[in-house]
C-alpha cells in the first residue's frame, strides 16, 4: 500500500487592534495530516508585530518530528506584521515550504507601512519581498491561488497542492489550521488565557 503524504499547516488567529504594539500575544496552530486525514495539532504564541513567527514555527515541526513533506504556510506574515520566514525554515530543518498568497500584494504600500511603523522594516520586507516575487498562480479544480516555493520544484509543488484539495482551492493541512486558529481565538475567554499564561510563564522566569 502506497504511504500517504505527510504535511504539515500553519495559520495564525484572530486578534483586536487593541493588541497592535502591546506585545500581546495570538495563536499559532500548526496541523499535521496524513493524506486529508488530521493526524496531530500543535499550539504555539506568537507576538502580534513581533518577529517571533519563524521561531515558533520551527519549535512545533521539531516537536512532531521532522518527517514531513511539505509545510504550507498562509503567506509569511502571521500576527499582523510578524514574519515567518521560508528560507530560514528550510535551511534548519530541510523540509520544503510553500507559501500560499490568498491575494495579491501591493508591495509598496506593504513598504510604507512597515517603514511607518518598524525600526527593522527592512528585515521583515526582505523576507515579504523575496517570498512575493517568487509568486505564480496556478489553476485548479477547486480554483485559482497564488503560490511561492522553497525547496521544492513549482511542479511538484502543485502536483502535492493537487492532491491534498479536499472543500475548496486551499491544501487541508492549511484549511484545518485556519479553522482551529480562528475558531479558539475568536472566543474572548481563550485569547485572554493565552496572554495570561504567557505573561505568568514570564514572571517565573524573572523570578527563577
Amino acid at each position: 500500500m502506497k504511504a500517504l503524504l505527510k504535511t504539515l499547516g500553519v495559520d495564525d488567529g484572530y486578534f483586536p487592534l487593541t493588541y497592535k504594539k502591546s506585545g500581546r500575544k495570538t495563536l499559532l496552530v500548526m496541523t499535521s495530516c496524513e493524506g486529508l486525514n488530521l493526524t496531530a495539532i500543535r499550539l504555539g504564541t506568537i507576538s502580534v508585530d513581533g518577529l517571533d513567527g519563524t521561531e515558533v514555527t520551527l519549535k512545533c515541526v521539531r516537536s512532531l518530528g521532522i518527517t514531513h513533506s511539505a509545510i504550507f504556510l498562509d503567506g509569511v506574515t502571521y500576527a499582523g506584521f510578524n514574519i515567518v520566514d521560508p528560507e530560514v525554515i528550510h535551511s534548519e530543518i530541510s523540509v520544503p515550504v510553500i507559501a500560499i498568497f490568498k491575494h495579491s500584494l501591493n508591495l509598496k504600500s506593504i513598504r510604507d507601512a512597515l517603514m511607518k511603523n518598524f525600526d527593522d522594516w527592512l528585515d521583515r520586507y526582505k523576507v515579504i519581498e523575496k517570498s512575493y516575487r517568487k509568486v505564480y498562480e496556478v489553476t485548479t479544480p477547486k480554483g485559482n491561488l497564488l503560490i511561492s516555493c522553497t525547496g521544492i520544484s513549482n511542479a511538484n509543488a502543485f502536483n502535492v497542492l493537487l492532491s491534498l484539495q479536499k472543500i475548496n482551492q486551499y491544501p487541508e493541512p492549511l484549511r484545518i489550521a485556519d479553522v482551529i486558529a480562528s475558531g479558539l481565538t475568536k472566543n474572548p475567554y481563550i485569547l485572554d488565557r493565552v496572554n495570561i499564561s504567557t505573561a505568568e510563564a514570564g514572571a517565573r522566569r524573572v523570578q527563577g
